[in-house]
């Protein structure tokens, strides 16, 4: 019953991910009292896209708070209370509001991208561990198989054995893999402790760096990093999103990416930006950057092009 109301609730958006009309007066079209409806909404807005079927921004706003700054929850809270009534903020807390994204739905033409994660990353008191979903495997030989091999002889046992062995290879060659995957993953983690903990921002790491740091050549470590994903006390990103150069146009990756976001939030639905219109304007904004850096960092946020976001409205 919970699940056909969620569903039910999810009929009743808007474009930016928040419900189109009072809970009260859904409950009512919906045959249901407040309270229930209420709680099943509760549940929905926790759920990813995190924040879907909020009722308002400033709801919005406090869950995420609640769910990226549990230890600064009061002072966050209170901090938006003061924006309210037009008063300053301390810099510290200013900078993790500013984090915060205003709609549920934003930056994404109201489409999300579902992807399968590789691994995550938590915060356990003041350190991040990190979990390999590929380490709660186990890859085996079914025992069947095994006793038919014991007892075989000719063709079928050479068969067999070249079946062994080729499960074998397979199984040595996952473990390092995972091994080479889970030593990439805390290379991350210890050069972009800052950004996973949501006190900062990315800092410059390659893929040559790494791979020069544990020993791999650089296209095992572009190799491992692509298409994968991890889900991080700041959000899920794929992989590739921690690997940062210096800068481009003047503009560290997140404060571009951060630029990017807001032209296309801010952009008219019925004729979206390109990624060459963005260059555009953010070379009149004083930042030479190419449109090929633009449509890089759009596709590491999940943005989907002009084209389809024109579809998509």
């Amino acid at each position: 019953e919970e699940l056909r109301l969620a569903f039910e609730l999810l009929g009743f958006l808007d474009g930016d991910g928040f419900l189109s009309e009072p809970v009260e007066k859904l409950a009512r079209k919906l045959g249901v009292s407040y309270e229930k409806l209420e709680r099943v909404r509760r549940k929905l807005v926790r759920l990813e896209p995190l924040g879907v079927g909020c009722v308002s921004a400033r709801e919005f706003l406090e869950l995420q708070i609640e769910e990226l700054y549990p230890h600064l929850k009061s002072e966050l809270k209170g901090a938006l209370d003061e924006l309210e009534r037009g008063k300053r903020v301390r810099p510290e807390l200013m900078e993790k509001l500013r984090r915060l994204r205003p709609k549920p739905l934003s930056g994404t033409g109201g489409a999300f991208k579902v992807v399968r994660v590789d691994a995550v990353i938590e915060e356990d008191g003041e350190e991040l561990v990190v979990y390999l979903y590929e380490e709660f495997l186990e890859l085996d030989v079914n025992e069947e198989y095994l006793e038919l091999y014991r007892r075989s002889k000719g063709k079928l046992k050479g068969y067999l054995k070249e079946a062994f062995e080729r499960y074998e290879t397979l199984r040595r060659a996952l473990e390092l893999r995972t091994r080479n995957l889970r030593r990439i993953l805390e290379k991350v983690v210890s050069v972009q402790e800052a950004f996973l903990k949501g006190k900062g921002t990315l800092k410059s790491l390659t893929a040559k760096e790494v791979a020069r740091e544990l020993g791999l050549h650089e296209s095992t470590v572009s190799r491992i990093v692509n298409a994968k994903f991890v889900k991080t006390p700041v959000g899920t990103y794929p992989l590739k999103f921690f690997f940062v150069r210096e800068s481009a146009g003047g503009l560290s990756q997140d404060e571009l990416m951060r630029l990017i976001r807001e032209l296309i939030e801010n952009e008219d639905r019925a004729r979206p930006l390109s990624d060459g219109e963005i260059a555009r304007r953010l070379k009149a904004m004083g930042y030479e950057v190419a449109r090929r850096t633009v449509a890089k960092y759009r596709e590491l946020m999940g943005i989907p092009s002009s084209r389809e976001r024109r579809l998509r409205g």
